[in-house]
């Protein structure tokens, strides 16, 4: 149902008061009140109606209210507190209860109740989302069995101290082939946070590990990390540039980028498609990207205006981006230059006689 709300005979019934946010249910009734919202909600108006809908939002991933009578809306006070990727109460939708482990937990990974840790970890405790589950094998904290941290108590904090100002840090190395617990190896390290990827390009690793102290011996001497002259491994030369692979949580570096990609400051792009790098890296498409009722678009590297649904470019101006709602519009009603007759207002992109809220003369 659409009203006129601003009393403006030239853009006729623009008010949806069924999803308007600034006229829900009649003109002037504003669910956005500038307040912040209950946790995990957005504000939004549902068949005339203000509500809070729950958000899908990183890290939380879906999130839902289980307490209500439709978990899409949002308490008013609480908002949307069930955690679906996580929640081993409401896993993967609200009241979905994962069944209960040989620990006595309950473990909800990615929104699916398992019975017990994947294949290959074990329940550690002291987490959620997966992460109690451990893998003995690899896991440097947890190494042949929960709690036990690598490097063990063989290896004093003074070697441990002068190892690590080489970049040499320890991991679990399992399964051990003769059975018992696996042994704590010394690597390179590779950290996220500041990130390095440190490598031993001449071979003293081992000469490091047994004699820390020595100056003559540099452990893991490179940092390859985005390194064009050696890009993750010692001589790996990149034509262009070194970066961290897309979506890789271990730091994988790879040269330069994938065919039909080209390399524009930080990211490999497709300049075919991409609005803000549209036939070049400095091809940035023009045009407003809110507020415009459209957004800039590139398509065979031509930069071109996308106008939403029922908006149109009237006037050919990319400033103002798609001016006229042609579902209300008069002088452009349903398109560009069809013009509604003096005594007819344009509504739902047709020219009526009628009401705002009724339909079109047949």
């Amino acid at each position: 149902m659409h009203l006129d709300c601003n009393a403006d005979a030239g853009d006729g019934c623009e008010a949806n008061v069924r999803t308007d946010i600034e006229n829900c249910g009649g003109c002037g009734t504003r669910c956005d009140d500038g307040g912040a919202p209950p946790p995990h909600t957005r504000p939004a108006c549902l068949e005339g109606q203000c509500v809070f809908l729950c958000t899908d939002d990183l890290p939380f991933g879906p999130m839902r209210n289980c307490f209500g009578a439709d978990p899409m809306i949002g308490d008013p006070v609480k908002g949307c507190s069930a955690q679906l990727a996580c929640d081993p109460r409401n896993c993967g939708g609200c009241g979905v209860v994962a069944p209960v482990d040989p620990r006595g937990d309950h473990i909800c990974i990615g929104g699916n109740p398992l019975p017990a840790c994947p294949n290959g970890a074990t329940n550690c405790g002291a987490g959620t989302c997966g992460l109690q589950c451990k893998d003995l094998n690899h896991d440097a904290k947890n190494c042949g069995a929960c709690g036990r941290q690598c490097p063990d108590s063989s290896i004093s904090a003074e070697t441990v101290a002068l190892l690590a100002t080489k970049h040499i840090v320890f991991t679990c190395d399992g399964p051990n082939p003769a059975g018992g617990l696996p042994g704590c190896k010394p690597i390179c390290d590779a950290s996220l946070i500041p990130p390095h990827v440190w490598r031993d390009c001449n071979g003293d690793l081992e000469k490091t590990v047994a004699d820390p102290a020595n100056p003559a011996f540099d452990g893991c001497e490179l940092d390859t990390f985005e390194n064009k002259d050696n890009c993750g491994a010692c001589g790996n030369k990149c034509n262009e540039v070194c970066h961290t692979k897309p979506s890789s949580t271990t730091l994988e570096q790879v040269c330069d980028c994938p065919p039909g990609l080209t390399w524009c400051g930080n990211e490999c792009v497709d300049t075919t498609n991409d609005p803000h790098h549209c036939g070049s890296c400095q091809g940035d498409c023009l045009g407003p990207w809110e507020g415009g009722n459209g957004s800039p678009v590139c398509i065979d590297s031509q930069c071109t205006y996308k106008c939403k649904a029922g908006f149109a470019d009237c006037n050919k101006q990319l400033p103002d981006g798609c001016e006229v709602d042609t579902q209300n519009f008069p002088a452009h009603c349903g398109s560009c230059g069809h013009a509604c007759a003096k005594d007819q207002r344009c509504g739902n992109g047709e020219c009526q006689v009628q009401d705002c809220s009724k339909g079109p003369v047949k």
